[in-house]
């Protein structure tokens, strides 16, 4: 499964809850919500978001967590880039309305 181009983090993430509804993993803890992460991370191309992803430990990391983490380091992205505005003279300028 792979994220679908313009798929919200929330899309993905609803996605990956209804697929995973019939796996079954006996020898894990709680496979329900080991199999939603996995596949929730595979699907994940955005390099800030893995890299925030993969500062936790494995076993502190729920599929809840990781799709509160990938919503948040997106939506810093997100206000960064809105904040922080480059001219057409390659100069920084501090973006937002006025």
């Amino acid at each position: 499964m792979s994220r679908n181009p313009g798929e919200s983090i929330q899309e993905l993430a609803a996605r990956i809850r209804h697929d995973a509804v019939t796996c079954n993993f006996p020898a894990i803890k709680d496979p329900l919500d080991e199999a939603m992460r996995t596949s929730f991370m595979c699907s994940i191309s955005n390099e800030a978001v893995l890299k925030a992803l993969f500062k936790y430990k494995e076993d502190e990391l729920t599929f809840a967590k990781a799709i509160a983490v990938a919503t948040e380091t997106e939506e810093a992205a997100k206000v960064a880039k809105e904040t922080v505005q480059w001219d057409e003279d390659d100069t920084c300028t501090q973006g937002g309305p006025q």
